[in-house]
């Protein structure tokens, strides 16, 4: 399951790269292209945003790995790691919400 993770993480960076790419925000933004006032700065928001989420997916998978391989950590330990991702996951939608107004009409 944690290479199930890893491999999430990798596709969700590739989806970053190819909205950088192809530049169709109607596909892999949250907003339709006609809202959008400043292209080029939405795309890079979000292209940011799907970088930062791959790459937490990919320590998380990592870390869950060794866990099960090498550390043995206790449940609880377990449980605040994720309470912290997803905490950190919350503040992280808060400001991509609070950062996209800039760019729509």
């Amino acid at each position: 399951m944690d290479i199930l993770g890893i491999l999430t993480g990798v596709w969700i960076i590739n989806s970053g790269k190819k909205l950088k790419k192809t530049k169709k925000i109607n596909g892999m933004g949250w907003d339709p292209e006609r809202n959008v006032k400043d292209k080029d700065g939405y795309i890079d928001l979000f292209y940011k945003m799907y970088i930062v989420n791959g790459v937490s997916v990919i320590i998380w998978g990592v870390l869950s790995t060794l866990n099960e391989l090498f550390f043995h950590l206790p449940l609880k330990v377990g449980a605040i790691m994720l309470v912290l991702v997803v905490i950190l996951a919350f503040i992280e939608m808060a400001v991509i919400n609070r950062k996209r107004r800039k760019f729509l009409y």
